[in-house]
């Protein structure tokens, strides 16, 4: 069983919760997580110590899992190669490596929670991905999945609007990992928009950075202490997008974002 397989190695190695580290140990969450990749090339990010990838190696076309640790690398190879599993390749490297990958797949990954956010927009830049599954805080999916004006919403879901089709698919409880974490984690299904333009999304990841500090001022405001700049800057953008001044940074739809992005870059604001 699962739980036993984890437990026996990281009682070996040692877990880093400081990492966000947090092994998949139940046998359920892992086969309904494979059942989405049959017969599918999948990109897996942190393979870890194998929770997925052995679940995911009986279902999927081929497996490509890339780990930043050189120990989980090691003993997961060790445990593939004693089960005779042939259609898995490990790399030692973070998910920047497939950045540059056309071929089609999907991603995988129980992520780090350290790594959630970072993880849901780089994968935006992935060219050849299809779809993504993945497992992140219950809290960064509510902030993936929050409409404009809502507790939730923020910069995370700017960005992922303008990236994906976003969905919940299920939650797990904080017992089926170990280290037990304190909240519930969610799996997402990111698919990549046809209209996604990346230039449009960096200018957006640049823009957001500045003004979404400050998401519950009014947005003439945000964009003077974001931008620096004067009230008049600040009134000829906003009528350039056709937003009133009187709306507040959260209020602003991934739509409206984009605009005052793209505006405040083609007048040299940032």
């Amino acid at each position: 069983m699962l739980r036993e397989y984890v437990y026996g190695l990281a009682g070996l190695v040692g877990v880093r919760k400081r990492l966000g580290q947090h092994f998949l140990v139940d046998d359920l969450v892992a086969e309904r997580v494979a059942s989405l990749v049959e017969d599918r090339v999948v990109f897996e990010v942190g393979s870890g110590l194998g929770s997925l990838t052995l679940y995911m190696a009986r279902k999927a076309e081929y497996i490509y899992g890339c780990e930043v640790d050189r120990v989980f690398l090691g003993l997961l190879k060790r445990e593939l190669e004693r089960r005779g599993v042939g259609n898995v390749d490990l790399m030692l490297c973070d998910a920047t490596c497939f950045e540059n990958s056309l071929s089609r797949h999907v991603a995988v990954s129980n992520t780090p929670f350290n790594l959630s956010s970072v993880l849901i927009v780089r994968l935006c830049y992935d060219l050849g991905l299809e779809e993504a599954f993945l497992g992140v805080q219950k809290e960064v999916a509510d902030r993936v999945l929050a409409s404009e004006g809502s507790r939730n919403y923020g910069r995370l879901s700017v960005i992922a609007r303008l990236c994906y089709d976003a969905e919940r698919l299920f939650d797990v409880s904080p017992y089926s990992f170990y280290p037990r974490p304190k909240v519930y984690t969610s799996f997402l299904r990111l698919v990549p928009r046809r209209d996604r333009d990346l230039k449009e999304v960096r200018v957006v990841e640049e823009f957001t950075k500045r003004v979404f500090p400050y998401i519950n001022r009014k947005i003439a405001r945000a964009l003077e202490f974001g931008l620096q700049v004067d009230r008049r800057a600040t009134r000829e953008l906003l009528e350039n997008c056709n937003i009133s001044e009187e709306k507040r940074v959260r209020e602003l739809s991934p739509r409206e974002v984009a605009c005052l992005a793209k505006k405040s870059l083609e007048s040299h604001l940032f």
